[in-house]
């Protein structure tokens, strides 16, 4: 049986893990704000963290990769 402290322990581990790794699958790259209403929607920040509009709070995400768009083909 998992005693008061072993519980917290484990718990705090669990939601740490997922922010570490989300930190480590995007090294050096840029950080956004999720759309929830806020001024900062799609802002982009340098590192990861909280949004820092006021009301949001909300945890950045990893920037998705822009894939280039395909170039216009030519009129036949």
């Amino acid at each position: 049986m998992l005693t008061r402290r072993a519980f917290a322990a484990l718990s705090a581990c669990a939601c740490i893990a997922p922010a570490t790794a989300v930190a480590q699958a995007n090294p050096g790259g840029k950080w956004v704000c999720p759309p929830c209403g806020c001024d900062h929607d799609g802002k982009v920040f340098d590192a990861p963290g909280t949004c820092p509009a006021p009301g949001c709070g909300m945890e950045l995400v990893p920037q998705p990769e822009q894939t280039p768009a395909p170039a216009p083909s030519a009129p036949r």
